[in-house]
């Protein structure tokens, strides 16, 4: 399961906002602030590995 707390973690890290996310990994706006909030909690594995490349993460990095 994919944890938000870490993905916002990860973004801030890189001192990204949620817009230049969602252009590194084509997701729109909105699907990150779901996925970070917690309100999209089983996102699908190919959304999970998009997020992991363009944060320079492994996924078990920003997973619970």
């Amino acid at each position: 399961m994919l944890d938000g707390n870490k993905v916002a973690s990860c973004r801030k890290r890189l001192g990204w906002s949620r817009l230049d996310l969602a252009r590194h990994t084509g997701l729109c706006v909105e699907a990150i602030a779901k996925i970070e909030t917690g309100q999209a909690v089983d996102p699908d594995r190919e959304t999970v590995l998009v997020l992991a490349k363009a944060l320079l993460v492994d996924v078990e990095d920003i997973s619970e």
